[in-house]
């Protein structure tokens, strides 16, 4: 019985990765249609990446609250680009 559970257990797991996955890369394809180079890379560096955002401002040249500014510019735009398609 323990066996059958621990099996169950990981194919749920499987199934939570591949999803994860899909919506990393439909995100990954919403940053990529972004028009600025900045906001792309901070997008992708935070959310496909999962850089903490001193390490972001750091390798970008930026202070944070520029970073966060990026960020939130283009989640905007993603934002209003997805509503814009429903």
């Amino acid at each position: 019985k323990v066996v059958a559970e621990i099996m169950e257990l990981e194919k749920d797991m499987k199934n939570i990765q591949l999803k994860k996955s899909k919506r990393i890369t439909e995100i990954d394809k919403e940053i990529s249609r972004l028009a600025s180079d900045e906001q792309r890379t901070a997008l992708t560096m935070r959310y496909i990446n999962r850089i903490p955002v001193t390490e972001i401002a750091e390798a970008m040249g930026y202070a944070e609250p520029t970073i966060y500014k990026l960020m939130n510019q283009g989640g905007e735009i993603i934002a209003k680009s997805i509503r814009n398609i429903k």
